[in-house]
């Protein structure tokens, strides 16, 4: 090997690690700036003004920490509906996610824990869900590429507390409030291709439900209402 051929080696090896170098310094120092708060005040504004224009609703975060490679947590999460009111709202939001394993195609949470959570969900009789415009806000309009492998979905341990759920289904006509106290379980089998789970314990405190079955009383109503006519006709 001639010294023209050495030194273009030498050279070309120096510039690739350079280059190596280069990108691990610059992630590495992401990750130290996604640790400053000021730094994660920033992208929680971005993100929140990115929201607010995409679904054209009110959307509020009031803390975000993010802990490469893993820890996420959002606070004083707020989503108003169209209507505006109260879609979804958080006290605490805190994710273990693998972020590395998202350039694999791969979401894996090692756990989700929520707190303070209240969900307002509806369907008017136009079969429309009140949730359903955030949908269509991110909608591309482009025909789903089947031929791309599927995103796989993990997730192992959930934690709830205090989490009030409505739901208004004016199609059905029920109207359900539910309140819990708390939650919690380890997933030992999730599946979403094969639809299979498998939850081997569920911890459950303060489960309160309340149910209004309109279209039961409904029918109910016109039911009573039958009988008296066909008895009135007898007589």
């Amino acid at each position: 090997m001639n010294a023209k051929l050495k030194k273009y080696l030498r050279k070309s090896l120096k510039i690739t690690l350079w280059i190596i170098g280069s990108v691990i310094a610059l992630f590495l120092l992401i990750v130290l700036l996604l640790q400053v708060p000021y730094v994660q005040n920033i992208v929680k504004d971005k993100a929140v003004s990115y929201l607010e224009g995409k679904i054209g609703t009110e959307v509020k975060i009031g803390r975000i920490e993010i802990g490469l490679p893993k820890k996420v947590i959002l606070e004083g999460v707020y989503f108003a509906g169209q209507n505006g009111d109260t879609l979804i709202a958080s006290d605490k939001l805190a994710v273990d996610i693998s972020l590395m394993k998202l350039l694999d195609n791969e979401v894996e949470i090692n756990s989700i824990n929520l707190e303070g959570i209240t969900a307002n969900v509806s369907r008017n009789k136009d079969s429309v869900f009140n949730f359903d415009y955030i949908i269509k806000a991110f909608d591309s309009g482009k025909p789903k590429d089947t031929t791309s492998a599927p995103m796989k979905f993990s997730i192992e341990k959930i934690n709830l507390d205090r989490v009030r759920v409505t739901f208004n289904d004016d199609i059905s006509k029920n109207y359900v409030t539910a309140n819990i106290t708390h939650f919690d379980t380890r997933i030992k089998t999730f599946d979403l291709d094969k639809m299979e789970f498998e939850v081997p314990k569920v911890n459950l405190d303060g489960l309160k439900v309340k149910l209004k079955q309109g279209m039961i009383a409904e029918i109910a109503q016109n039911t009573k209402r039958l009988l008296k006519k066909l008895l009135k006709n007898q007589t």
